[in-house]
Protein backbone atom coordinates (compact mmCIF):
# COMPACT_ATOMS: atom_id res chain seq x y z
CA UNK A 1 0.00 0.00 0.00
CA UNK A 2 1.11 3.56 0.14
CA UNK A 3 1.27 6.30 2.74
CA UNK A 4 -1.03 9.69 2.41
CA UNK A 5 2.35 11.30 1.39
CA UNK A 6 2.59 8.87 -1.46
CA UNK A 7 5.69 6.32 -0.08
CA UNK A 8 5.08 2.52 0.27
CA UNK A 9 4.12 0.55 2.94
CA UNK A 10 4.69 -3.53 3.50
CA UNK A 11 4.98 -5.69 5.76
CA UNK A 12 7.52 -7.42 3.31
CA UNK A 13 10.93 -8.57 5.25
CA UNK A 14 12.51 -10.15 1.82
CA UNK A 15 15.64 -8.73 0.10
CA UNK A 16 15.78 -8.85 -3.83
CA UNK A 17 18.45 -11.64 -4.17
CA UNK A 18 20.01 -10.31 -0.92
CA UNK A 19 20.49 -6.90 -1.86
CA UNK A 20 20.58 -4.50 1.03
CA UNK A 21 18.13 -1.84 1.04
CA UNK A 22 16.07 -3.33 -0.71
CA UNK A 23 12.45 -4.99 -0.15
CA UNK A 24 10.73 -7.54 -2.69
CA UNK A 25 6.89 -7.29 -2.80
CA UNK A 26 5.25 -10.16 -4.03
CA UNK A 27 1.47 -8.68 -4.84
CA UNK A 28 -0.33 -12.37 -5.53
CA UNK A 29 -0.58 -14.29 -9.81
CA UNK A 30 -2.59 -10.88 -10.93
CA UNK A 31 0.12 -7.89 -10.38
CA UNK A 32 3.69 -8.13 -10.99
CA UNK A 33 6.16 -8.16 -7.84
CA UNK A 34 8.22 -4.79 -7.26
CA UNK A 35 11.42 -4.27 -5.47
CA UNK A 36 11.68 -1.62 -3.41
CA UNK A 37 14.87 0.52 -3.49
CA UNK A 38 15.53 4.10 -2.55
CA UNK A 39 11.61 4.68 -2.15
CA UNK A 40 11.63 3.61 -5.97
CA UNK A 41 9.08 0.94 -7.12
CA UNK A 42 10.72 -1.24 -9.96
CA UNK A 43 9.27 -3.90 -11.36
CA UNK A 44 10.48 -7.12 -10.70
CA UNK A 45 10.30 -8.95 -13.30
CA UNK A 46 12.07 -6.14 -15.13
CA UNK A 47 14.73 -6.17 -13.15
CA UNK A 48 14.97 -10.37 -13.06
CA UNK A 49 15.37 -10.32 -16.94
CA UNK A 50 18.58 -8.09 -17.14
CA UNK A 51 20.05 -10.41 -14.30
CA UNK A 52 18.73 -12.79 -16.68
CA UNK A 53 21.24 -11.06 -19.33
CA UNK A 54 24.28 -10.36 -17.46
CA UNK A 55 23.85 -14.38 -16.47
CA UNK A 56 23.64 -15.72 -19.63
CA UNK A 57 26.33 -13.38 -21.40
CA UNK A 58 28.75 -14.76 -18.27
CA UNK A 59 27.81 -18.68 -19.67
CA UNK A 60 28.14 -17.75 -22.96
CA UNK A 61 31.89 -16.21 -22.06
CA UNK A 62 32.55 -19.64 -20.11
CA UNK A 63 31.25 -21.71 -22.98
CA UNK A 64 28.46 -22.87 -20.67
CA UNK A 65 24.95 -23.58 -20.97
CA UNK A 66 22.63 -20.89 -19.21
CA UNK A 67 19.96 -23.41 -17.63
CA UNK A 68 17.37 -21.76 -15.05
CA UNK A 69 18.82 -24.17 -12.50
CA UNK A 70 22.04 -22.27 -13.04
CA UNK A 71 20.57 -18.81 -12.89
CA UNK A 72 18.93 -19.85 -9.46
CA UNK A 73 22.30 -21.19 -7.91
CA UNK A 74 24.62 -18.13 -9.84
CA UNK A 75 22.28 -15.25 -8.02
CA UNK A 76 22.49 -16.82 -4.47
CA UNK A 77 26.40 -16.39 -5.29
CA UNK A 78 28.70 -13.03 -4.42
CA UNK A 79 28.97 -12.36 -7.84
CA UNK A 80 25.07 -12.76 -8.81
CA UNK A 81 24.91 -10.82 -5.72
CA UNK A 82 27.31 -8.03 -6.39
CA UNK A 83 25.60 -7.96 -10.24
CA UNK A 84 22.44 -7.40 -8.90
CA UNK A 85 23.72 -4.58 -6.66
CA UNK A 86 25.19 -3.26 -9.59
CA UNK A 87 22.53 -3.49 -11.57
CA UNK A 88 20.26 -1.52 -8.99
CA UNK A 89 22.89 0.82 -9.26
CA UNK A 90 22.63 1.09 -12.79
CA UNK A 91 18.96 1.65 -12.85
CA UNK A 92 18.84 4.13 -10.25
CA UNK A 93 21.56 6.48 -11.76
CA UNK A 94 19.89 6.13 -14.86
CA UNK A 95 16.64 6.87 -13.21
CA UNK A 96 18.34 10.04 -12.05
CA UNK A 97 19.91 11.16 -15.21
CA UNK A 98 15.84 11.17 -16.91
CA UNK A 99 14.80 12.82 -14.20
CA UNK A 100 17.21 15.63 -14.61
CA UNK A 101 16.94 15.61 -18.21
CA UNK A 102 12.84 16.16 -17.38
CA UNK A 103 13.81 19.01 -15.23
CA UNK A 104 15.95 20.52 -17.24
CA UNK A 105 13.18 20.03 -20.50
CA UNK A 106 10.12 21.49 -18.15
CA UNK A 107 12.14 24.32 -16.75
CA UNK A 108 13.01 25.27 -20.90
CA UNK A 109 9.44 24.98 -21.22
CA UNK A 110 8.02 27.14 -18.44
CA UNK A 111 10.82 29.25 -19.89
CA UNK A 112 9.33 29.29 -23.49
CA UNK A 113 6.18 30.22 -21.84
CA UNK A 114 6.72 32.77 -19.55
CA UNK A 115 8.95 34.81 -22.37
CA UNK A 116 5.78 34.06 -25.07
CA UNK A 117 2.80 35.57 -22.31
CA UNK A 118 5.33 38.26 -21.31
CA UNK A 119 5.70 39.07 -25.28
CA UNK A 120 1.30 39.00 -25.69
CA UNK A 121 1.12 41.41 -22.59
CA UNK A 122 3.67 43.83 -23.46
CA UNK A 123 2.70 44.27 -26.97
Amino acid sequence: GHNEDGTVYTNSKETWHGVKGTIYVYHGEWSDPEVIYQGEEINAHDLEEALWYIYNDMCERNKQQATEEGYDEWVKTEEGKMEAEYLLYDYMAGLNESKQRQNKMLKESIRKTVKQTLKKLLR
